[in-house]
């Protein structure tokens, strides 16, 4: 059975191999001398309603990652409105007897690519591989933002599909076409799109299983196609690093990574965030290559 943390804030997800989220917040609640901590947490997806009930009586709210988004989405008595569009929350707060949901992936994305590139979101061409909780507050956040056409690639083509009929009224007056990864891979036989280049490739799925997509990924791009990749670790990954090689401007998803959690703490703690202490937090952590 999994136990409550007794730290005041956290991260949830299943398994939690690896996270850099506490590395952040905690070396944040430092700087500010709040007194709170934060600790990396493995709840089991049949232990996530047990863990809500506990985590309520003693914390003060938690983040969310895979594969629990869409679960605590409807476990919260209120949701933000990207919540809402996108079924998925990253940040959930306790107050009294409500339980809060955010969701801070769409504005991290959004933040790091302003600090990172000249991506204009209105009018652009998506494409999109990973149907996920990340994926689903990205979409929302692009589509609100005004992205024109969406393709999303998934491995689970069903899943991918389920995705697009829950967001269905955000989908509304948006071109969007679903395929699965063998179907990418082929797509020098397929019409993807009417133009085949697209304006952004936004990565929500593994690393490993993203590099097995760079040689067609590489063709759909075009000469400023920015890749935003969310899989993240100590190291660039294989897709980044390419796209970086050919000159294509990339966000990493350790910029993404830093400013949800720049959004996450504010919601927590209502103060600012230090936003260089965080940086320099992960910078300790993985170096300075990003």
């Amino acid at each position: 059975m999994t136990r409550c943390s007794p730290a005041e804030l956290g991260v949830i997800g299943w398994p939690l191999e690896y996270t850099l989220s506490p590395d952040m917040h905690n070396a944040a609640l430092v700087a500010s001398g709040l007194g709170y901590r934060y600790e990396r947490i493995p709840v089991a997806p049949s232990e996530v309603n047990l863990f809500v009930q506990k985590a309520q009586r003693h914390m003060l709210g938690f983040n969310v990652t895979i594969p629990h988004k869409h679960t605590l989405f409807r476990l919260c008595s209120e949701t933000d409105e990207l919540s809402r569009a996108s079924g998925a929350c990253n940040t959930v707060v306790f107050d009294e007897q409500r339980i809060l949901g955010y969701n801070t992936d769409g504005p991290g994305l959004m933040l790091a690519l302003d600090e990172r590139t000249q991506f204009v979101s209105d009018g652009s061409k998506v494409l999109l591989i990973g149907a996920g909780g990340a994926a689903r507050g990205c979409l929302a956040q692009l589509i609100q933002s005004g992205a024109q056409s969406v393709t999303l690639v998934n491995r689970d083509l069903t899943r991918a599909a389920e995705l697009v009929a829950e967001m269905q009224p955000l989908l509304s007056g948006i071109h969007i076409e679903v395929c699965d990864f063998k179907s990418l891979r082929h797509a020098d036989r397929l019409q993807l799109t009417r133009e085949p280049e697209y304006d952004i490739v936004l990565n929500c799925i593994p690393a490993d299983a993203a590099a097995s997509l760079w040689p067609v990924v590489s063709l759909l791009a075009g000469r400023n196609t920015v890749l935003c990749d969310l899989s993240y670790s100590a190291k660039t990954t294989f897709l980044s690093a390419r796209w970086r090689e050919a000159g294509l401007p990339v966000v990493y998803g350790l910029d993404v990574l830093l400013w949800q959690a720049v959004r996450a703490y504010e919601i927590f703690t209502k103060k600012c965030a230090p936003v260089a202490v965080m940086r320099g937090a992960l910078t300790d952590k993985c170096g300075k290559w990003w």
